[in-house]
């Protein structure tokens, strides 16, 4: 992936729940099909796949829902922002030439906003160099409302997270800082650096906005004081570090965070202590066949929706695609609730 390359060598629930595919996709006058489309055959015990994308070089980075509770996609190599149906059926939602490739993604359902970073890189094919950009658009239309930029060169913001308040804390995996759009604010206000070998990836931040845990690539979380900005590693079990994660996800006072460290990847789950110094107890959700590079997801309900197979493996170090049909993106997700052995 990129912010590894680049670096090293995307929330409270938006809908009730999600246990049937039909209820997680379509607003209250859009039924769509009762039936999911079938993309892992047979799919394994433990993982639901939503839906997929065309057999086309997309290189998707993370999902989201819209105003109506329908899946949209962000990809990188498009440059824009996706609808994505059942049927596999794949649409713009944001005008093309309005982004740059498009990494990460949050709902606002709340004020109606969407929240996208957009960074040109070689995955994405258009030309020109440097800057990255934190944008808002109209959650039901996707236009864009207002665009907030880092437009020097080294910058690539990437993951991103609301806090309580509607602040958007947003990490930069090139440059290796981490930083914040206060509401009624007209720019980006840099928090924090991460540590060494910075490549800051996903983030969650608590119920009352005092702390915010981010992960850097190369060096496992960290806790930043939100207020002072102030920052340690947060301690994990019996001393371990773990490296590589990239998506993270808060659902109560756990973290489900996405591992692509190691293919094909594998989701965790990552029980915080209540000051958020340490994990107490991780636990792996599901790992193996169909991920693929898994990237980013969020938490609605009792499921995790993700990016199970995101196209990273399909793309060179060069940016170009190895094939020009890869394997389809997956979208996936995952039941909190269900006990596992």
């Amino acid at each position: 992936m990129i912010r590894r390359l680049a670096g090293l060598l995307a929330i409270a629930p938006l809908l009730a729940a999600c246990g049937a595919t039909e209820r997680l996709l379509g607003g209250p006058d859009d039924v769509g099909p009762v039936d999911p489309v079938v993309v892992v055959s047979p799919t394994p015990e433990g993982i639901r796949i939503l839906a997929r994308s065309p057999a086309r070089p997309l290189l998707l980075e993370s999902v989201a829902f819209d105003d109506r509770g329908r899946l949209l996609v962000s990809s990188i190599h498009a440059a824009g922002v996706f609808r994505l149906d059942l049927d596999g059926t794949l649409t713009r939602f944001t005008r093309e030439g309005d982004t740059q490739g498009v990494f990460g993604m949050v709902s606002d359902r709340e004020r109606g906003h969407l929240w996208v970073t957009s960074a040109n890189t070689l995955y994405d094919g258009i030309e020109g160099a440097g800057g990255s950009a934190l944008m808002r658009l109209d959650l039901a239309t996707g236009e864009i409302q207002a665009v907030y930029a880092l437009p020097e060169a080294g910058h690539q913001l990437s993951d991103l997270v609301l806090g309580p308040d509607g602040t958007v804390f947003v990490s930069d995996s090139v440059g290796g800082g981490i930083y914040m759009l206060s509401p009624g604010s007209g720019r980006l206000e840099h928090l924090v650096d991460a540590p060494a070998r910075a490549s800051p990836q996903g983030l969650v931040v608590s119920d009352d906005g005092r702390w915010l845990i981010f992960s850097n690539y190369g060096t496992g979380l960290h806790r930043v004081v939100i207020d002072t900005g102030a920052i340690q590693n947060v301690q994990m079990p019996e001393g371990r570090t773990i490296r590589g994660l990239d998506g993270l996800a808060r659902d109560g006072n756990r973290i489900i965070a996405i591992h692509n460290g190691s293919p094909p990847g594998r989701i965790l789950a990552l029980t915080l202590s209540p000051d958020w110094t340490q994990v107490r107890t991780l636990e792996t959700l599901f790992d193996g066949a169909p991920l693929s590079e898994p990237t980013t997801g969020f938490v609605s309900g009792d499921s995790f929706v993700f990016i199970a197979r995101s196209q990273w493996s399909d793309y060179g170090q060069d940016g170009q695609p190895t094939t020009p049909s890869p394997d389809p993106a997956l979208v996936a997700s995952i039941n909190l609730s269900e006990s596992r052995p």
